[in-house]
């Protein structure tokens, strides 16, 4: 199932960029894609350098991400993020066919496996679910429910609960991080 969502998504953003059509952008607004020139090699894919990391105020994040038409969602170019919270609930297996549909559009390299998501509370006092990487779970189950944390993530997508992020690693926080 998970691989013909990919290639569903693979076609229509193909599909997409070969009509013309614009692809969203955190704001909403539509990111400028430019073809590529007919006489160019394709280009093979680099492994990404580690990503700088973005400290964000979660609970403004929260909310200012949410698609403008109701039930829908808007994907874009992930971005890295970095934010405290606490762990509300521990990760747990669950569906992830969606955020890989999100990454079909964007992908990260390496490609991430993902079958786990977790709550976390913001300092705001926000519920938020987030994806969490499988290499992290294990960690993040240590660290135990209520631990402040710092974690660092992706931003992929947005939808009616807000930010949809990707956690890829995290490290123990200063309470005062996350406190209100």
């Amino acid at each position: 199932m998970k691989n013909r969502i990919k290639t569903l998504a693979a076609r229509i953003g193909a599909l997409s960029l070969a009509l013309g059509l614009p692809l969203m952008t955190p704001g909403g607004a539509a990111a400028q894609t430019a073809p590529a020139a007919p006489d160019q090699p394709p280009t093979v894919a680099q492994p990404q350098a580690e990503p700088q990391y973005q400290d964000i105020d979660i609970d403004q994040l929260i909310k200012g991400a949410r698609p403008e038409k109701k039930g829908t969602s808007a994907f874009f170019k992930p971005s890295p993020v970095r934010f405290g919270a606490r762990i509300k609930q521990e990760p747990r297996k669950r569906d992830t066919d969606y955020l890989y549909t999100a990454l079909s559009f964007f992908p990260l390299d390496p490609e991430p496996k993902v079958s786990h998501r977790m709550f976390v509370e913001t300092p705001g006092g926000h519920i938020l679910p987030v994806y969490v990487e499988d290499t992290q779970v294990e960690g993040i189950k240590r660290l135990g429910e209520g631990t402040a944390t710092l974690f660092t993530g992706w931003h992929v997508y947005n939808y009616s609960k807000g930010p949809a992020i990707l956690i890829v690693g995290y490290e123990r926080a200063p309470l005062a991080m996350v406190q209100p």
